[in-house]
C-alpha cells in the first residue's frame, strides 16, 4: 500500500508540473510574438494534446512496473500484460471512458482512480486555457474590427 501511495503522488505531482510547464511555456512564448494570433489557438490545441498524451504515458509506465515489479494487484479482462495494453489502459482511464474491457484488482486500483481524477482536472485545465485564448482572440478581433469601422465612417 505504501508503494502504491508514493507512485501515485510521485505521478499526481509530475502530471501537474508537466501540465503546468506545457501550458504556461506556450502561453509565454505566444504573448510575446504580435503576428499570426489566429493560429493561437491551434498551438494552444496541440500543446494541451501534447500535456495529456505525455501524462497518460507516464501513467502507462507506471502501470507497466507496479504490475512487473510490484505486489499492488493486477489488471484482468482483455489485458495480456504489454506495454500497449497498459498504454490504451491508461488512455480509457484518464479520459474517464471506462470502457470496462480491462478492470484493476487489488491496490491498484487506487492508481487508477487517481488517474481518473487527474485526467478530469488537466482536461478542464486545457478546456479553461482554450477558453481564456479564444476569449482574447475574439476582443483582439472585435477591437480592430470596431477601428476598422470607425476609420471608414470618418
Amino acid at each position: 500500500m505504501l508503494l502504491c501511495l508514493l507512485v501515485n503522488t510521485s505521478l499526481v505531482i509530475s502530471c501537474v508540473l508537466i501540465h503546468y510547464l506545457f501550458l504556461a511555456w506556450v502561453s509565454y512564448k505566444l504573448d510575446c510574438l504580435e503576428r499570426q494570433r489566429r493560429i493561437y489557438l491551434i498551438i494552444h490545441v496541440i500543446d494541451g494534446l501534447v500535456a495529456h498524451m505525455l501524462e497518460i504515458f507516464f501513467f502507462a509506465v507506471a502501470y507497466f512496473y507496479m504490475l512487473h515489479h510490484l505486489d499492488v494487484g493486477h489488471l484482468t479482462g482483455e489485458f495480456d500484460g504489454s506495454f500497449f495494453d497498459c498504454f490504451y489502459f491508461s488512455f480509457v482511464t484518464y479520459t474517464s471512458v471506462g470502457f470496462g474491457d480491462i478492470v484493476p484488482d487489488g491496490w491498484i486500483r487506487f492508481t487508477v482512480g487517481v488517474e481518473a481524477l487527474l485526467g478530469l482536472m488537466m482536461i478542464t485545465w486545457t478546456a479553461s486555457l482554450l477558453y481564456l485564448a479564444m476569449q482574447r482572440q475574439w476582443q483582439v478581433d472585435l477591437i480592430a474590427r470596431k477601428q476598422h469601422f470607425d476609420k471608414e465612417r470618418s
